[in-house]
Order: structure tokens, then C-alpha cells, then sequence
């Protein structure tokens, strides 16, 4: 439910009171000034926002830190993390036109500072923190840190809106150099991702444009896919998360194979995935949806805090020892084909067009719906934030773990660091794991 200053200004804007009840609320009611508004939320923005407002699904990334800091150290620290990046500072709400916007947040948020006991397992934080949605008048992130003598683990969680899981690790990079005592310097309100800048990458003519707008999905059949069960209730949802390591040797031959096949190690993952899922759950498909970095693709800064990924789902079936590296070849065809800047920009300024500033909430949650995923993975690669920022050190990134809202969706977060594959699944809390089974399939791909 919106707040009713937000729910009067929508009904204001849309016509829908009349010059008496407009009269009644100017005298009736004590306006406050509203706070600077930075800009309105892209297509993509608006898409993840009105999706978790009504099906909640965030994400966390964990850092373990070593350094010998204070409690006041970790406060001035996330400060000057939060002065460097503006959409830590905003919150989101509802402009005059109905859409919603990205304004100026005076709840500057706190972290939350816990000491750290021999028993900690940070899995049981980031259940606590997926399960408890952000509250709508405050920055839509939460920090945890839970330290001791030697460093500390830090939670961050993110909205889907203001940030992606390799915005998430640019975060951890910049606290480390703050809890260093390097100066961070403020960066500028990020763009959206459908902004006009982004089309001037291109060396070739951006064709095809109103050809993918003639293809705009049927907004009837959208807003019959948002009403139909295909979610879990958020109010009481349990899930579990559980992690595994993949040691310097298993790393090694998975990368040694996928340069031997020319296959990213991302498809193996994701084929692996599969493969194992298949074989637990006796199906005939799996449908794996990846996050796909824009970064590199469209000329974005690396280091700012902002959603810079679009979502695609690719489909894998009969994933035996036999079709392995058949089916991994065609996963990663198909991402390839995905990343295609020109396809992008058009997918970009149809989803735009059809997610407007004023268009119905339910549409993102029919978009969204049609993936209909059974996995969804984001898989961050080898990663290239720096291993030590003077006396901290960072020894493990897990992530990114997220609340897969589907009804049986899972969510796998991947990362290299140094010689070690971190890997996070994220459940359901009645449903089994897979990792055991993946790790199988994967050790098996090493010595095949």
C-alpha cells in the first residue's frame, strides 16, 4: 500500500479528484516541502521496483575482512561509503506524474554492529536479511557488520532498484579503502540504463528499433500472468542458504577445460547446474535465468552503484555425460547472442516503453513472470577487487544470495577470488540442496 501523501499526488496527477476534494486538501492538510528529486527510475529500475514491491526479492554479498578495527572505524567508514554514492542516499517514491522516482533520503542509514562469536555463521544472517523486506521511507540497503579483534564479516543487502551484485562488490572494495583511511572521492547521480548516452557506443546503425517496438508483449496477457499463483507469499516464507568452497585444483581444471573447449566457465557452471537438477529432480528441462554484465558491453563506469545488467533465460535439456559439452556450447551461444549491443539497445527502449513512469505495477510482475525460471545465477567470474587495501584484507566474497520469489526457484551466486570458487545456493527452506550434486558434476567435468 502507498503511503497516502504518494497515493494523493498519483490520484491528483491521473485526474481522478475533483476541484472540491483538491480545495479540501490544500486547506486541510499542512504540505511539507518534498525533498530534491535526482531523477526518475529507468525502465529497468521500474521494473525491479514494482516487482519487489509486490514479490520482495533482494540480495545480499558477504565480505570476510581482516583488519583490527574499531567500532567508530566501521561507522566513519560506511559514511564515507554512502557520501561516495548517491543512490545510498535516496529513496524512492511517487512524483506528480504517478512514476516513480529516485529523491533525496534524510535517514541517512545506520549499520548495524554486531560482535562476532565463535559460532557466527554468516548463512543464518543473510536467511534473516532476505526474509525482512526494506522499509519504504529509508535508502532501499542495509549493512551488517559482525566484527571482532582480528576483522569482520560484513552483510550488505541490496535492492534490485539502486544496485547489482558487481555494484555490490565496487562497495566492499570502497569500504575496505575507507576502513584504510583513503579518501573516497563523491561520484555523480548514476544515469539510467535506458539513458541516451548509452547509444553512443556504437559504430554501427542502431536497426531494428521500431521493428522490436511493433513486438511489445500484450498488456491483457501480462496483467493475467501477475494474478496467477506462481509465487511464494513473502509474509512467512522461510528459506536456507548453504555454501561450499572449490579448492586451487578443481578451479584450475575447470578453467583448463573451458579454454580447451572455448567455452566460458560460466556456461559449464550453469550447465552443470543443470545437469545436476535434472538428475535430482528427474525432469527434461531447466530453465537457468543469468544476470549479463553491461559494463563492459555498453562503456559503463565499473565503480558506481547502480543496476547495470539485464536478465536472460536459456533453457537446457538432456544434460548427460554424452550431450555435456554440446549443451554447454549452446548455453554459451546463447548468451553471446544475447550480448549483441544492438539487440540490447532495443530490448532496453521497448521494455522502457512498456514499463512507462505511469504504466501498471502488475506489468513488471507479468514480464517478469514470463521468464519463469527455474534457477536464476549470477555468476561475478574472477573477480578484480583488490585482495588488500593496506593492513585490511579480504579473504572471501560470497555472493550474491538472493530470494528467489517463484514458487521452486533457486538463486546461485559464483565467485573466484584468488584460487578459490566460492559458491551460494539459496532455497526454499523445505527444499533439498544441490550443491553436493553440482560439485559432482563439476569434478567430473575437471577430469573428463
Amino acid at each position: 500500500m502507498k503511503p497516502k501523501a504518494a497515493q494523493f499526488e498519483i490520484d491528483l496527477a491521473r485526474g481522478k479528484l475533483t476541484h472540491p476534494q483538491r480545495l479540501r486538501m490544500d486547506i486541510g492538510m499542512t504540505y511539507q516541502a518534498r525533498p530534491q528529486m535526482f531523477r526518475p527510475l529507468g525502465g529497468h529500475e521500474r521494473m525491479m521496483y514494482h516487482y519487489s514491491s509486490a514479490h520482495p526479492r533482494h540480495f545480499c554479498i558477504v565480505a570476510e575482512l581482516t583488519a583490527a578495527r574499531l567500532p567508530d572505524d566501521y561507522r566513519r567508514a560506511h559514511q564515507a561509503v554512502l557520501s561516495r554514492h548517491p543512490l545510498l542516499r535516496a529513496k524512492i517514491d511517487f512524483d506528480h506524474e504517478g512514476g516513480p522516482s529516485f529523491y533525496e533520503c534524510p535517514m541517512i542509514p545506520e549499520p548495524d554492529l554486531l560482535q562476532r562469536q565463535a559460532d557466527f555463521d554468516w548463512c543464518r544472517t543473510v536467511e534473516s536479511e532476505l526474509q525482512r523486506d526494506f522499509d519504504a521511507a529509508a535508502p532501499r540497503h542495509r549493512t551488517t557488520i559482525v566484527h571482532d579483534d582480528t576483522g569482520a564479516h560484513v552483510i550488505i543487502t541490496l535492492h534490485h532498484a539502486i544496485a547489482d551484485a558487481i555494484a555490490g562488490t565496487a562497495i566492499i572494495e570502497d569500504l575496505m579503502h575507507a576502513l584504510a583511511g583513503r579518501p573516497l572521492a563523491p561520484l555523480g547521480f548514476p544515469t539510467a540504463l535506458e539513458g541516451d548516452e548509452i547509444f553512443l557506443t556504437f559504430d554501427r546503425p542502431r536497426t531494428g528499433v521500431e521493428v522490436a517496438l511493433k513486438g511489445m508483449p500484450n498488456v491483457g496477457m501480462l496483467i493475467e500472468i501477475a494474478s496467477q499463483p506462481l509465487w511464494r507469499d513473502f509474509q512467512g516464507d522461510r528459506i536456507a542458504v548453504r555454501s561450499a568452497s572449490l579448492d586451487e585444483n578443481l578451479v584450475a581444471g575447470l578453467e583448463s577445460k573451458a579454454r580447451k573447449h572455448r567455452i566460458p566457465l560460466n556456461s559449464i557452471i550453469c550447465t552443470s547446474i543443470a545437469a545436476a537438477a535434472l538428475k535430482r529432480e528427474a525432469r527434461k528441462n531447466y530453465r537457468i535465468l543469468s544476470a549479463i554484465n553491461l559494463r563492459p558491453i555498453l562503456g559503463f563506469a565499473a565503480g558506481e552503484c547502480a543496476m547495470r545488467t539485464i536478465e536472460a533465460v536459456v533453457p537446457l535439456a538432456s544434460v548427460s555425460a554424452e550431450h555435456f559439452w554440446i549443451c554447454a556450447r549452446w548455453h554459451s551461444e546463447q548468451i553471446a547472442s544475447i550480448r549483441d549491443p544492438e539487440k540490447i539497445s532495443s530490448n532496453n527502449r521497448l521494455l522502457d516503453s512498456v514499463i512507462s513512469p505511469g504504466s501498471d505495477p502488475r506489468l513488471s510482475c507479468g514480464l517478469l513472470g514470463t521468464l519463469n525460471q527455474d534457477a536464476t545465477v549470477t555468476n561475478l567470474g574472477r573477480l578484480s577487487v583488490a585482495r588488500s587495501v593496506d593492513d585490511v584484507g579480504l579473504t572471501a566474497l560470497w555472493g550474491p544470495m538472493g530470494h528467489g520469489r517463484l514458487s521452486t526457484e533457486r538463486f546461485f551466486g559464483i565467485s573466484i577470488l584468488g584460487d578459490k570458487l566460492h559458491l551460494v545456493e539459496t532455497t526454499p527452506a523445505d527444499h533439498p540442496s544441490f550443491i553436493d550434486g553440482i560439485i559432482e558434476v563439476l569434478e567430473w567435468v575437471s577430469q573428463s
